[in-house]
């Protein structure tokens, strides 16, 4: 790993709800250059790499039930917890009353989470031809996502899920340990419902805002990832490399004023790693191959 100087300690900037409007805009995509030469590949060793390649070795080498050894060893000790469900009610029934209005058709991708997907109002145009459904709700932990589930995720029989979640989870003081349990609660609780359903899960981004706080949204993502690769119902979409400069620090440009949420060059980012692996795992055609980060894209 690149060797540098420990980060000045600053406040984390707690997650506040963010009001949902519905129905959520939808305005064409706005190129915006993305440093390529840094966007698109890591540098250094992660924890999460090391996590993984861990869980790995641990599954080869018999663990378990096949088990990786890094589950086996998560110990939550929750410490902190994020708002009251009861504070997005009123944005639940907005959603609720929008889909009285106009019922989407079933087997759309449904994103949710936090206000990273809350913000993305350009996600139907990146995602084109998929059919997707924005479903965030601003200031959510991932244990909020989950008890508002059978309200805004499996009444529309989602194809896929994609979930963004864990950011401010993290930030409210839960440990990577209970992040990834909550991950797990996430998990049961769809396929309790809806076997088989496909799961993503968006990795936890580096933010300039709450990069003090990234050597345990690391190793929380390390412990999702390995968990994605027991189940072929899981699936792992890492972002977070990519914003990541050479020394291993979050690239400003990709972010808005308060160094937290994402600009639009953040969110081109987003869907040249996510709409590909989309496209690909879920069978659906491209209409203009090209090619950003290696993939291919619209």
């Amino acid at each position: 790993m690149t060797s540098r100087n420990s980060p000045v300690p600053v406040p984390v900037p707690a997650p506040v709800p963010v009001p949902v409007p519905v129905p959520v805009p939808v305005s064409a995509s706005v190129p915006v250059p993305v440093p390529v030469s840094r966007a698109c590949y890591g540098w250094g060793v992660s924890s999460r790499l090391v996590a993984f390649f861990i869980a790995i070795l641990a599954t080869a080498c018999g663990g378990a039930a096949g088990e990786p050894s890094v589950l086996r060893d998560v110990r939550c000790e929750r410490e902190g917890e994020g708002l009251p469900s009861s504070t997005w009610e009123a944005s639940i029934e907005a959603y609720e009353g929008s889909d009285v209005r106009s019922p989407p058709a079933p087997g759309s991708v449904v994103f949710v989470g936090s206000s990273s997907i809350l913000l993305w109002d350009t996600l139907t145009a990146d995602m084109a031809p998929m059919p997707v459904l924005n479903r965030g709700f601003g200031g959510s932990v991932i244990a909020n996502v989950t008890h508002f589930a059978d309200r805004i995720v499996l009444p529309y029989e989602p194809s896929a899920i994609v979930l963004y979640a864990g950011d401010n989870d993290i930030a409210f003081g839960l440990s990577a340990d209970c992040t990834f349990e909550d991950f797990e609660a996430f998990v049961e609780h769809i396929h309790a419902v809806a076997p088989g359903t496909p799961i993503y899960f968006i990795s936890i981004k580096p933010s300039p805002s709450r990069v003090q706080l990234w050597s345990e949204m690391e190793r929380a993502n390390g412990l999702v990832e390995a968990r994605t690769m027991t189940d072929p119902a899981l699936h792992f979409i890492d972002v977070s490399e990519a914003m990541l400069d050479q020394q291993r620090q979050p690239i400003p440009e990709l972010f808005g004023e308060d160094g937290l949420h994402m600009n639009a060059a953040g969110y081109q980012l987003w869907t040249s790693i996510v709409r590909p692996r989309l496209v690909a795992d879920l069978g659906l055609q491209v209409a203009s191959p090209g090619t950003r980060c290696g993939s291919p894209r619209l």
